[in-house]
């Protein structure tokens, strides 16, 4: 039986026009192991290998695996270069209301941004950073 991971894993990997045995290369896994993913005989990896197959298909994780939770995802990946170009691209389109914010981003430090969010009441979660 496919489950929804190994499903998602083939059609990702069709999709970008490469082989299992490709995509084992381009993440350091076996090919055996990338073929018991896709035909859902190994159906829950680790974070850290989910993370290598969406950088080497170029998508999501939870276009992968809808069901990893997101501070999961979070945590493992916070890349703030991709957030730094991510505000950019934002900028780009010049829209007042999400400069405003961008600005405040720029100037504040993680610890001020954590400090921020967890004053929030809207905010459902605090959040600590690990030492």
């Amino acid at each position: 039986m496919i489950n929804l991971l190994g499903k998602n894993i083939k059609e990702a990997r069709i999709n970008k026009k490469i082989s299992q045995k490709q995509l084992a290369n381009d993440t350091g896994l076996s090919t055996s192991y990338i073929q018991q993913l896709e035909l859902g005989q190994k159906n829950n990896p680790s974070l850290e290998v989910k993370i290598k197959i969406a950088k080497a298909l170029d998508v999501e994780i939870e276009d992968l695996d809808p069901d990893t939770p997101i501070w999961d995802i979070f945590d493992a990946t916070m890349d703030l270069e991709k957030l730094k170009r991510d505000v950019e691209r934002i900028q780009e389109k010049e829209h007042d209301e999400e400069i405003k914010i961008i600005d405040y981003l720029k100037k504040a430090s993680i610890d001020q941004l954590i400090q921020e969010l967890n004053s929030r009441n809207d905010f459902p979660i605090k959040i600590e950073m690990k030492k």
